[in-house]
C-alpha cells in the first residue's frame, strides 16, 4: 500500500537544512544512478553526507566564494530521538527539493515530495546539486518508507 492509511498521523519537521553537495552515484546496483532520496539514522552518516558539501560555493571568480551551510559546522544531532530524511536534486544549483507533507502510522511513513522545474539554461559545475534535509522525531523503530514526488 503506498497511499496513506486512516490513521496515519502528519509528522512535524523539526528542523531543516539546505544547501549544495557534490553528488556522487549512490546507487549500489546502477552505479550512474544517484539516489534521491534516503534516510539517515546515525551521526556517522550524518557526517559522511556533510562531507559532500563543498566549503566553497561554485563560482567564475577567483576565489571562490566561502559555502555559510550551516551544515559545515558539523553540528551533533541526537539520532536517538531524530532521523534524518535526505533530498537530493542532481544537476543543479539553485532548485531544492520541497518536503509537502510527511506522515505515518506503527509501521509506513509517507513522505510527499516536489523537485522544482530546474531554470531553463542555468550552468553549473557537473557532479553538483542541491539537498533538503529533514530532521524529524524518531519512534524508535525504522519503518517502511514511501516517497511521493511530485515534478513539475
Amino acid at each position: 500500500e503506498t497511499s496513506s492509511s486512516e490513521d496515519a498521523k502528519e509528522v512535524d519537521v523539526v528542523e531543516t537544512y539546505t544547501g549544495i553537495c557534490l553528488m556522487d552515484s549512490s546507487d549500489p546496483e546502477d552505479p550512474s544512478e544517484i539516489v534521491k532520496q534516503f534516510i539517515i539514522y546515525n551521526q556517522s552518516d550524518f557526517e559522511g553526507f556533510i562531507d559532500s558539501i563543498p566549503e566553497s560555493l561554485p563560482s567564475r571568480t577567483n576565489p571562490p566564494p566561502k559555502n555559510d551551510d550551516k551544515l559545515l559546522e558539523k553540528p551533533k544531532l541526537d539520532f536517538e530521538k531524530n532521523i534524518a530524511i535526505v533530498l537530493l536534486n542532481p544537476d543543479t544549483v539553485s532548485s531544492i527539493p520541497v518536503v509537502l507533507s510527511i506522515s505515518e502510522d506503527a509501521e509506513t511513513r509517507w513522505i510527499e515530495v516536489e523537485y522544482p522545474a530546474k531554470p531553463i539554461g542555468e550552468s553549473f559545475p557537473y557532479g553538483t546539486g542541491t539537498y533538503r534535509i529533514a530532521i524529524i522525531p524518531f519512534s524508535g523503530e525504522k519503518k517502511k518508507t514511501y516517497f511521493d514526488i511530485d515534478a513539475d
